[in-house]
């Protein structure tokens, strides 16, 4: 019923545009500048004066599908393919500010439109990301506190509310996601935590009734490991709906990065499980990151 309510807040966005607005079906969050894990993060950051661009390739399959008395009826959204640019700084030792663009470059599904419910755009511009992340405990240097028995990050976003909600790319209203992400390395092993709450601030208009946009907790674990000069990575996500009973949204993904060059390769994968609205039966990303160094500015200046 859930991923039913979302094909009618469609619908009725189509209908009365300015006056009513959608959920942004972009249920993955990376890791704020892609700084340690890729999509869980771990108490990580950048060092001061680094900077980390990003660019990657995000493929969706059945993100939204209409169910009628739990009896699948198609998939509104069977693929989508989108784009994040991805930019993050170290300001001091212990702060980082960072930022997401995505952008829906093709989606297309099943013609629902004798059901009352328009065919998405095919394209859009997606709720654009803000965070900033405190280092509060680190297991080496930088942070707050340096030589702790763990690294430990409070991270605090938003997803501004701009964007298409035509291609169900856009927040309805402001959204803020306060999180606490802890993580330790043993050996070449990295185990990380993340726990968040994901607060939407705004209603969304259904068919004329107004009902509250789901508050979620997030939670996320990922284990990695460096194999030569390549670092494997294992994580799992969970979304629970907090503001209203429904179902979760469970993804395990796997994925693999290492240096190419100047840059870092990654890719990243796995099957989504449940039926919250935006958990994809499965999903994949690629891309790659670049970092520059205020220490390796200075020895190629030498």
């Amino acid at each position: 019923m859930r991923r039913l309510l979302l094909a009618a807040v469609l619908a009725s966005a189509a209908q009365a545009q300015a006056q009513s607005a959608t959920l942004s079906l972009e249920r993955l969050r990376l890791n704020d500048g892609l700084a340690d894990g890729l999509v869980v993060a771990t108490g990580d950051g950048l060092a001061r004066g680094q900077v980390r661009l990003g660019l990657l390739l995000h493929f969706e399959k059945e993100p939204l599908v209409l169910l009628a008395d739990g009896v699948r009826q198609g998939a509104v959204i069977d693929s989508r393919l989108s784009t994040h640019l991805v930019a993050a700084a170290g300001v001091t030792s212990w702060l980082m500010l960072s930022g997401e663009l995505p952008v829906v470059v093709f989606q297309q599904g099943a013609d629902f439109q004798a059901l009352g419910v328009p065919k998405p755009a095919s394209a859009g511009l997606g709720s654009p990301w803000l965070a900033a992340r405190a280092r509060l405990l680190t297991e080496g240097e930088g942070g707050l506190l340096a030589g702790s028995p763990v690294d430990l990050a409070l991270s605090l976003g938003t997803a501004l509310p701009v964007g298409s909600a035509a291609a169900l790319a856009s927040e309805a209203g402001p959204t803020v996601t306060p999180a606490l992400s802890v993580g330790r390395r043993l050996g070449e092993v990295r185990l990380g935590g993340e726990a968040a709450v994901l607060v939407r601030t705004a209603k969304a208009t259904v068919l004329g009734a107004d009902v509250a946009a789901g508050t979620e907790a997030l939670l996320g674990a990922s284990a990695s490991a460096r194999l030569a000069s390549l670092v494997l990575e294992a994580s799992v996500r969970c979304a629970v709906p907090l503001s209203a009973s429904g179902p979760v949204g469970v993804e395990l993904l796997v994925g693999a990065r290492g240096p190419v060059g100047p840059v870092e390769l990654f890719v990243v994968g796995g099957p989504g499980l449940g039926k919250l609205p935006g958990t994809p039966s499965f999903r994949v990303l690629a891309g790659l990151t670049w970092t520059w160094s205020p220490s390796r500015a200075g020895d190629a200046a030498n």
